[in-house]
């Protein structure tokens, strides 16, 4: 008997009906359901971020720093209206969510990132690399994506998206420069650091433009300087020494007197000098000349010879260290290594010798 009398009284009940781009999607009790979905909705990518006056729905902005929401809003068309139903059509603001979130696949475009091949934006997409294939007719298996190139992908997207413009501000490092000055008083080759460098400081404030959580725009909207980077500045030698010898041989050690003069001693020919007890041991180079030899040589120890290209070429040997190379053009005065005791050597000391035309002389009567 009921069910003959709803067949014959028709049962309707005032609701309101959610419309999306002009199609109509579910139909809930009232207004403030709608309402609530909506709010609910918007939440997902809302929720935890604060909100500045300029939003829809004010709410006192948090720390700074946070991103702010200056925008929030559906990127869809979204009303609704009244409508008279079946009571059984009437669906719970839970229930429409689920539909909207359902959606449907369409095709949309993504942005080629930094590591991104067919295989991963095929998963990432749920996808196959033969669907990608038959969307991007332009693209093969072997073609090599680019950084910001687009192609055409197959996405669930729901019925409808929400789209946030939030405000967000980053601190960034400014990289220091460097600067480079001529230093006269250095060889050419040579470089000091006069001033280290720093890092400066900006922070910039960006307008992010998202739309399911997705970053679709970002653009800088205000920049300010926090601390202006330092400059790196580095001296640069260029001071160029003539290989050729001026002819006036300087004394080769800091200080010191001669242990042993040149000439015959026990036997043998004793082809220098020895100079010992300097005041530093630091072994400079007796005048302008290009080196010839840097290295050990056998009873010699460490020693170092150069040639002064003009008859005369000089030793200095028993070094502890060496601090010029082959081929290295060097100054008088220069520093080219230290007093040593390396080789056949009974103490520290540096043998020196000057060769005139291929033939030991006696250092003392060039000094």
């Amino acid at each position: 008997m009921l069910r003959t009398l709803k067949e014959e009284v028709d049962i309707r009940a005032e609701a309101v009906q959610l419309v999306i781009d002009g199609k109509p999607v579910a139909v809930l009790s009232d207004q403030e359901s709608v309402d609530q979905l909506l709010e609910t909705y918007q939440q997902r990518y809302v929720g935890g971020l604060s909100r500045t006056p300029q939003a829809d729905r004010s709410v006192r902005s948090g720390r700074s720093g946070q991103p702010k929401v200056k925008e929030v809003g559906f990127v869809q068309s979204v009303t609704s209206r009244p409508v008279t139903v079946d009571p059984d059509d009437v669906m719970q603001p839970h229930q429409v969510a689920e539909i909207i979130e359902a959606g449907a696949v369409a095709e949309r475009k993504h942005t080629v990132q930094e590591g991104d091949s067919l295989w991963s934006i095929a998963s990432r997409y749920d996808t196959t690399v033969k669907e990608l294939l038959a969307l991007n007719p332009n693209i093969t298996e072997n073609t090599l994506l680019q950084p910001g190139q687009q192609i055409v992908v197959k996405a669930k997207e729901p019925l409808l998206s929400v789209r946030v413009v939030e405000e967000v501000t980053e601190t960034k490092s400014v990289p220091y420069k460097t600067e480079y000055v001529d230093e006269p008083k250095m060889y050419k080759g040579e470089q000091k650091v006069i001033r280290q460098g720093k890092n400066g400081t900006v922070r910039v404030t960006y307008e992010v433009t998202k739309v399911n959580g997705r970053v679709e725009a970002k653009r800088a909207v205000a920049e300010q300087v926090v601390e202006e980077p330092v400059n790196q500045v580095i001296a640069k030698g260029t001071k160029v020494v003539a290989a050729r010898g001026t002819g006036q041989f300087r004394w080769p050690a800091i200080g010191g007197y001669v242990s042993s003069r040149y000439g015959q001693r026990g036997g043998r020919m004793h082809t220098g000098i020895d100079i010992a007890r300097p005041a530093s041991y630091n072994i400079v180079a007796a005048d302008n000349g290009r080196v010839v030899f840097a290295g050990w040589d056998g009873a010699y120890g460490y020693s170092i010879i150069i040639d002064h290209n003009n008859g005369y070429r000089t030793r200095y040997a028993h070094l502890r260290s060496i601090k010029v190379r082959v081929g290295q053009v060097v100054e008088r005065g220069q520093v080219i290594g230290v007093m040593g005791s390396t080789g056949r050597s009974t103490g520290t000391h540096l043998h020196f010798e000057v060769i005139k035309n291929g033939r030991t002389i006696n250092p003392l009567s060039v000094l």
